[in-house]
């Protein structure tokens, strides 16, 4: 028989946020599936979790093995670090999120 644990117990509760925006502030070249390679999106591989209608992101996630162009990671990036100057700890991509003025929309 295990004996009881002996961990130290606490009441805090951690807590993170998160910031919804929508799937377009994503460059297309990010969120479809690439045609040659694993037929997986950039998103895909770069997000914690991903689903049928956008992805959830670290805002503290490394983009520099991302294969695009600098302009197109950049878009990513500027999301990123603009909701962690916020106190935001992840970005739910969302397809039916909001939209932002200060960021570009990509019609795909």
């Amino acid at each position: 028989m295990k004996s009881p644990s002996k961990k130290k117990r606490t009441t805090a509760i951690e807590r993170h946020t998160v910031i919804t925006l929508s799937t377009g502030h994503v460059p297309e070249s990010l969120a479809t599936e690439d045609e040659v390679a694993a037929r997986r999106a950039p998103m895909d591989g770069l997000a914690l979790m991903t689903g049928e209608h956008g992805w959830f992101v670290n805002v503290n996630r490394d983009l520099s093995a991302v294969k695009e162009p600098e302009s197109i990671v950049n878009a990513l990036r500027e999301i990123l670090w603009w909701a962690k100057r916020r106190g935001t700890d992840y970005v739910l991509f969302d397809s039916a999120g909001p939209v932002l003025e200060r960021f570009a929309v990509y019609d795909w």
